[in-house]
């Protein structure tokens, strides 16, 4: 026997909330620096940035991260 479709709910709401997750991002110094091995992971693109601009400074010796940086930053990014 199937089920009345008179008698379902046009809609129907869980009553239990679930969290949507979203993907890690992940970047390899070495893709924009070749030699450099560091690597980043965060939840965001923007974890990512503020992570390898302190990387840029401390490591690199930049003392601004420039636009074309932060593109190239960005282009070399993966999602896991």
């Amino acid at each position: 026997m199937s089920p009345d479709p008179g008698k379902c709910p046009a809609t129907f709401r869980s009553p239990v909330t679930v969290p949507i997750l979203s993907a890690m991002k992940l970047f390899s110094c070495g893709d924009v620096v070749p030699g450099c091995d560091a690597q980043f992971e965060h939840d965001s693109e923007d974890g990512i940035l503020a992570a390898v601009a302190q990387h840029a400074r401390d490591v690199h010796g930049l003392a601004a991260v420039s636009a074309e940086l932060v593109a190239a930053v960005r282009s070399a990014m993966v999602s896991r």
